[in-house]
């Protein structure tokens, strides 16, 4: 059985996975307000033991559910947005990922020239955003 969200297949005997790892991994959120608001999402459905109540649940209210839990992880930890990216920013973004990846390599080349703060300071900016690396640039300025 397949419910369809926001341009994504929901696969109730796919997705019974993330029900249950949902549950487990609810015990890890250490934001109080994150942690209440799963807590209160998990309650909605019923147990994944029984199949049938849980298939028939799903064809009900999945789609809101997972919903509700899409804006819950948009909230609190801005992810999974809808971000309809074009083709040529896809392509930018796949570039970049293969720049990144190249990059890694060569720094886990044994015979590689690099210093070790080098290395660090790469390590520590590699996927900060570029503002973030700035407001760095200008903290190592002010201490000189």
């Amino acid at each position: 059985m397949s419910i369809h969200v926001n341009s994504h297949d929901y696969d109730v005997e796919t997705d019974t996975s993330i029900v249950y790892y949902f549950d487990e991994n609810i015990e890890d959120v250490t934001e109080p307000n994150f942690k209440d608001a799963l807590l209160s999402l998990a309650e909605q459905r019923p147990s994944i033991d029984d199949a049938t109540t849980f298939e028939q649940w799903a064809k009900n209210y999945g789609q809101a559910w997972v919903s509700q839990l899409k804006n819950l992880l948009i909230q609190y930890r801005s992810i999974n947005h809808d971000w309809k990216f074009s083709t040529y920013q896809i392509a930018l973004i796949s570039q970049y990922c293969q720049n990144i990846d190249l990059l890694i390599k060569c720094l886990n080349l044994p015979d590689s020239f690099i210093s070790r703060s080098l290395r660090k300071e790469i390590e520590d900016t590699l996927l900060l955003p570029i503002a973030e690396i700035q407001k760095l640039q200008l903290v190592d300025l002010e201490t000189i």
